[in-house]
């Protein structure tokens, strides 16, 4: 998936009348995206230390989860943020 770009507002007038149309962000910068409204220090900080830990992997089209990654999700307990198994130690390089 890739980072994506960033949306933009609507602009209206104060009648309310619409000025400018808006339009939503996409790849991970969407609406329910996990970089969505993250400034772009912050996000490009979150995808390098990622890719250093083996969480995702940097590809032509994006990123993508490595199988690391998708192990930490698999055991993810959403509801309290704790891993539900032991994994692997992880270290930034």
């Amino acid at each position: 998936m890739k980072e994506g770009e960033g949306g933009k507002h609507a602009i209206y007038s104060l009648s309310g009348v619409i000025l400018e149309d808006g339009y939503p962000g996409t790849g991970m910068r969407r609406p329910s995206g996990p970089l969505n409204g993250l400034p772009e220090s912050i996000r490009k900080s979150i995808l390098s230390k990622a890719v250093k830990s083996g969480l995702i992997a940097e590809t032509e089209d994006g990123f993508k989860a490595t199988e690391l990654g998708i192990g930490l999700l698999m055991n993810l307990d959403y509801r309290t943020c704790q891993i539900k198994s032991p994994l692997p130690l992880i270290t930034l390089k």
